[in-house]
């Protein structure tokens, strides 16, 4: 049977009476998150979504430290962004061998803080592109300059509109290949330096609420079997000694972003998830999404999140926001998302982006704001299931060109977990326009947060449950 919004007020108010105990049961402690199966979890048992983004683009280049104010954050909520990537770069924290840079150290916490202030979770992004910034004609960043070997030459750092094609040329590239040889031999103990640096960073974050987890190394080179898995078995065992909670994040080599299949195997530690990027090929190289669906090289990855029996967490997505396209493209991405109940953080929100020099790394464009801190056209404000009293069964966004849209969402409720979370933002989605809800299960009951920003749904009997919104002008 359908109830629709206008439900019996006598069933309204014995649906909440009888959910409130559990509502504030499972609000008690959403903070501790972990992976369970396929799902992130809270303590409550909630399945919990995190839509986000990697920040910032110029995090690669000096000064390193482009969030100078906690008001840069403020639109992210608003967004129904719940948690960041947030670039961590080696060279900047120790540019001396053996010399941390507290002053950079200083600066990343405090954006942590900001973020969680704002109730998004941060993950610790180890981040690196083709070694560093002295290989590739000067293109790449990430390991500082001391961890070149001796035997390569280095470049001067550029990172300018000469580096466009960086992600072909370090394919070929002899010297950083040997760069990365000689960090997994340990020759010159750049390994070791490495991972005593990961001690440092996560003994600092070893008891911040907000954050998430680790993301061991970002799109790093190397045998996956012999060299990228071991490395993150160690650094697992490190960062688990000073924070046992946290969820590790687990990208593959960096080929595996253009659709190619990864050999990286299971882990021996628990609380990670399976964490690839993906780009298309021809909007990376033409600037024109030429019609190919993503879903069958996410599926692919998909697969191997599957066999881990984990969850796969998109760390990289995006599209240049002049992209012929790109849009369209972006909207078929996170339709796939929501079929699948699936997390990920989009590629990028870049608040220094300029006209001249775009996200400030390589010529790259693909941040989601513009100079004003406007949205660009490769990122819109889009309903998601943030958490899921239960089992989710569907989720799916009907939009028409107008903006007109209709939501429909099912799931397995259990009133022992508490509250159901939809991000729908009233004001960005609907305006004026109102709405009308219809739904199916017994005693349930729904309103908005104090922000208007989440559609929150309860209901005292456990049992499987739909709801549909649907814009007035749908």
């Amino acid at each position: 049977m359908m109830y629709v919004r206008r439900i019996a007020m006598k069933k309204i108010l014995m649906g909440l009476l009888l959910a409130a105990v559990t509502v504030v049961t499972a609000c008690e402690d959403t903070e501790t998150m972990a992976v369970t199966g396929s799902y992130f979890k809270d303590a409550a048992g909630g399945v919990i979504t995190f839509r986000g983004v990697n920040m910032a683009g110029n995090s690669k280049v000096p000064d390193f430290m482009p969030i100078k104010s906690p008001e840069v954050l403020d639109p992210l909520p608003g967004w129904g962004i719940n948690v960041i990537r947030f670039l961590f770069t080696w060279e900047a924290y120790e540019p001396e061998r053996g010399e941390y840079n507290r002053e950079y150290m200083e600066y990343y916490k405090n954006v942590v803080d900001w973020a969680w202030e704002r109730g998004i979770h941060v993950i610790v992004d180890f981040h690196q592109d083709a070694f560093s910034r002295f290989q590739i004609h000067g293109c790449g960043e990430g390991f500082p300059e001391w961890a070149i070997p001796p035997e390569v030459s280095k470049d001067t750092p550029c990172n300018d509109s000469s580096c466009k094609i960086w992600g072909a040329e370090m394919i070929w590239d002899f010297d950083m290949h040997t760069c990365w040889n000689r960090f997994y031999l340990d020759k010159y103990g750049v390994r070791t330096s490495f991972l005593e640096m990961v001690d440092s960073v996560s003994t600092e974050f070893g008891d911040h609420p907000g954050v998430l987890g680790y993301d061991l190394l970002n799109e790093p080179w190397g045998d996956e079997i012999d060299e990228i898995a071991v490395l993150y078995e160690d650094e697992a065992e490190i960062i688990r000694g000073n924070d046992p909670d946290s969820i590790l994040f687990l990208c593959p080599h960096a080929l595996i972003s253009a659709g190619n299949t990864s050999e990286l195997p299971a882990m021996s530690f628990g609380n990670y998830v399976y964490a690839p990027h993906y780009y298309d090929g021809s909007i990376i190289t033409i600037n024109m999404w030429l019609g190919t669906s993503p879903d069958a090289s996410l599926d692919k990855q998909k697969k191997k999140a599957d066999a881990w029996k984990v969850p796969i967490f998109w760390g990289e997505f995006g599209v240049n926001a002049t992209a012929l396209g790109g849009a369209a493209y972006m909207d078929l991405f996170y339709a796939w998302l929501d079929r699948y109940h699936v997390s990920g953080t989009q590629w990028n929100y870049t608040p220094g982006w300029t006209p001249e020099k775009y996200d400030g790394h390589n010529d790259e464009n693909l941040s989601i704001v513009d100079d004003k801190g406007k949205l660009r056209a490769n990122y819109r404000i889009r309903p998601y299931a943030n958490r899921v009293a239960g089992i989710p069964v569907k989720f799916q966004v009907d939009r028409k060109d107008s903006g007109a849209l209709k939501v429909f969402m099912e799931w397995d409720h259990d009133s022992s977990i508490g509250e159901t979370r939809i991000f729908l933002p009233r004001e960005a989605l609907f305006g004026d326009v109102g709405y009308t809800v219809a739904s199916s299960g017994s005693y349930l009951t729904y309103a908005y947060d104090d922000a208007g920003l989440y559609l929150l749904i309860t209901s005292p009997v456990s049992e499987r449950k739909s709801i549909t919104i649907t814009s007035d002008n749908y």
